[in-house]
């Protein structure tokens, strides 16, 4: 925004999005914007703003960003805990798919739960090799709970791909357009680009709505 760096935010799930550009990247942003009373399950990356949100129905930190960070273990310092760790959390993946499947026992599902959990732990708390080995592994133990929370229901996703691809329309317009030059412009944008992809969600009419809304008409279901 006018030539200085500022952060786009997005939160979102099946029914909305919401965008907001702020200049600061810290957990002021959240409270700012998101609110500290969220009921909902929060999936995100491991961003220390996102980790201190609340969140009461708790948080799953996103696969694809952990298994990004194992397979650089794997390339770097060839650890073995990275290609274990790598193959478990894609097993379990696999397996939170099978448990929730309609008709499969509810008490093998918690066995398999605990399994997977029993695994986790070990996999967080035995002795390895390697620098950066060592640093990924002390952070999976620190956030161990947002591991597998997916696994704990069969609709919280493992990664956060949705809110990546909403950050790409912010991004399509920087290509284009080049920077902002006010805050104002900034902030008008980041208010229809979170109606147009709320509205897209939802199957309403994108530029029905947007007319509705200056007319001071549109009511959101």
């Amino acid at each position: 925004m006018n030539k200085q760096k500022w952060w786009q935010w997005v939160w979102q799930n099946t029914e909305g999005t919401y965008y907001a550009v702020d200049k600061r990247r810290g957990y002021q942003v959240v409270k700012n914007y998101f609110g500290e009373n969220y009921s909902g399950t929060l999936v995100s990356d491991c961003w220390s703003a996102q980790n201190n949100t609340l969140a009461t129905a708790g948080h799953q930190l996103c696969h694809a960003h952990l298994l990004r960070d194992l397979i650089f273990c794997i390339d770097t310092e060839k650890s073995k805990w990275a290609y274990e760790m790598k193959v478990f959390l894609q097993s379990s993946e696999k397996a939170r798919d099978h448990i929730w499947k309609d008709g499969f026992d509810p008490a093998v599902c918690a066995s398999v739960l605990r399994q997977y959990n029993n695994r986790l732990t070990h996999l967080i708390t035995h002795a390895i090799q390697g620098t950066e080995s060592c640093k990924l592994q002390k952070r999976f133990k620190k956030h161990q709970e947002k591991i597998l929370h997916f696994m704990t229901q069969s609709d919280i996703p493992f990664h956060n791909n949705a809110s990546e691809q909403a950050v790409r329309q912010a991004k399509v317009k920087k290509k284009v357009s080049g920077c902002f030059r006010s805050e104002a412009g900034a902030k008008r944008h980041a208010t229809l680009l979170s109606i147009i992809e709320t509205c897209k969600k939802r199957n309403m009419d994108v530029f029905g709505s947007l007319k509705l809304l200056f007319q001071g008409e549109l009511v959101w279901g």
